[in-house]
Order: C-alpha cells, then structure tokens, then sequence
C-alpha cells in the first residue's frame, strides 16, 4: 500500500495539483485531505485563534475563517513577510505582514488571544532552521490537546522533493524531528493521517504534556528530575529548561541559540506590526 500512496502522492506533488485547489477563487496550495483534516480539528478544538504562517494567497486563512463561523467563534492571524497581493478580506481574518520567527510578533499575537484555545499551523519558508525556530516559538501557544501543525514534512524525500529529484537540504520534516528530540510536550498523531495521502506525514503534533512558558527557559524546572534534563555543557544553560529525548547534548546550535532568544519574550516590547492584532482586533483587510 505505502508504493501506491508515494506513487500518487508524487503524482499529485509534481503535478502541481496543489496549486489548483482554491477557497472562493483563493488559492490554498494544500491537498484536500489535510484540509478535511483542518475541519475535523477545528470542529473538535473549538480554538479561539487559529495562527497560520505563511499567508501566501490567503486561501487557507480565508477557509479558516469559514470554519470559525460555522462554529461562531475564533480568529484567524495570519503571518507573512511578504504575503500575495489581493488576499480575501474577512471579519475573522487578521493579515500580519512580519517574520513569523519575531518574538515581537509572537508576544503581540499572544496578548490578543488573551490566553484562549490556539491552534498552530506553520507554513512559511520549508526549510529546517526556519521551521525549527517556529516550532520553538510558536509551540508555547498551544495548550493541552490542541495541535500545532507543521506543513510541508513531505520535501526533501518524505516522498517529494520540490524539484523532481533534487535534493535540496533538510526541511519541516527534519525539523519536526529534531523538535519532538527536544521537547515531549508534543507527539505526533497518526489519526490525522487515517486518509493516508498528506503532505504533512508526522506533523500533526498533539501536545499532551504540561506548559512551560518562554520565560521560564533560563531556569531548571524545580520539579524536573535532573536525568531528564539535558546536563551537557556544550549547550548554554538556556537549554536545560527543556526534557531531551535522545542522549545530553542532542539540542543542535540553532536550537539551542534559539531557546536563549526565547528567554528575552517576556521582556520584550509588543510590537504592533499590524494594525489588526490587538486585543480587539480590527480585521478584514491586509496590512498596509
């Protein structure tokens, strides 16, 4: 079976059959079955926002949106530093034009939803640097048995690549894999991959474990025992505040530079990047 799933997947892949699923005539460059996914999520979460990186034409946001009206409730934000132009303007739809890995951003975003149900779904640049700051960002927005989303997990051979056969270095799917290494609040969930065919293979992350919050990085847990911390002195202290999965000293360079940017959210200024997010949004138009 899994020689018929790859075939098609490849077909539908290099035929660039993605780019012709639209919502209202705005392309969502998705497959169908994750979008059916998307609503089977949102139906059971109830979500109070919905973050989604990577605007491009604004199709996904714009579905996204019609859920939270079916279910009378919730917001999409939408981030890209250089989204599409003409994006569908909804009253449930803010546009944030910024980097989705700004800890400005993050903190602006946050301070809107006002500590609601969030559901994450990350799809800007699909490479693993990029998507691994993210994961370690964004994560912190969802609460237990709600999903944080990484698109784009087949590249790079998981069965595709985005050039026919050419390789082009480690993306979502490698990131995800050294995320869920780091951090155990997170697994993913074969349930959402029941129809078989997703661009998306293991990046349906459930978090089933206990919050922590950016903050709180630079220092050990109190409660945390020692051996499921990671002790190696090659990373900075930072890093401690997460439980590793593999052996001391897995959390790579990024990583762990990333967790110390981390630490500073708390102190940071907010941001409004956007005119839209505040903590009564004002929506329906992008970002100027």
């Amino acid at each position: 079976m899994t020689d018929g799933v790859d075939g098609y997947h490849k077909a539908f892949y290099y035929s660039r059959l993605w780019d012709q699923v639209e919502r209202f005539g705005h392309k969502c460059l998705e497959h169908p079955n994750d979008l059916w996914i998307y609503q089977e999520l949102v139906g059971r979460i109830r979500p109070d926002a919905i973050v989604e990186t990577g605007t491009a034409f604004g199709g996904t946001a714009l579905y996204l949106a019609h859920l939270a009206d079916i279910l009378g409730k919730g917001h999409v934000y939408s981030i890209d530093n250089d989204p599409q132009p003409n994006l569908p303007s909804h009253d449930r739809v803010s546009y944030i034009t910024a980097s989705s890995t700004d800890p400005s951003v993050f903190a602006t975003v946050e301070e809107a939803t006002g500590g609601g149900t969030a559901l994450v779904i990350l799809d800007s640049l699909p490479t693993r640097d990029h998507v691994l700051k993210e994961l370690l960002l964004w994560s912190n927005l969802v609460i237990l048995d709600s999903y944080l989303i990484v698109e784009d997990t087949n590249i790079n051979g998981h069965p595709v690549f985005t050039d026919r056969e050419v390789e082009q270095g480690p993306g979502p799917f490698e990131a995800t894999q050294e995320f869920l290494a780091l951090d155990d609040r997170f697994e993913p969930d074969p349930a959402c991959e029941k129809f078989l065919m997703t661009l998306n293979p293991d990046g349906y992350l459930k978090r089933v474990g206990q919050r922590w919050l950016p903050h709180d990085y630079t220092t050990p847990s109190r409660t945390m025992p020692a051996t499921t911390r990671n002790e190696s002195t090659a990373a900075p202290a930072m890093v401690t505040r997460w439980r590793i999965r593999g052996s001391p000293g897995a959390a790579s360079p990024i990583a762990a530079c990333w967790v110390a940017r981390l630490s500073q959210i708390s102190t940071s200024p907010t941001v409004h990047r956007c005119r839209q997010v505040s903590s009564t949004p004002t929506a329906g138009a992008p970002c100027g």
